[in-house]
């Protein structure tokens, strides 16, 4: 699957862009743009560079699926 620029600003718009990570009433914890933090990754505060790297990188990753 391939995910379009403009699906990227769609993605962007809808989920809540967060600096600091937060926790779902699901229990699952999440930071920048809906990027779902996994239990070997620990974030405190991230600036919105890298949470704009962090997007890019699960991007890359559901196109190779």
């Amino acid at each position: 699957m391939k995910i379009s620029e403009e699906m990227k600003e769609t993605i962007k718009q809808s989920y809540k862009f967060t600096i600091r990570p937060w926790t779902s009433v699901t229990g699952l914890s999440y930071i920048g743009y809906g990027h779902t933090i996994k239990d070997t990754e620990n974030f405190t505060i991230f600036q919105k560079k890298k949470c704009l790297e962090l997007f890019e990188k699960d991007i890359r990753y559901v196109n190779r699926v």
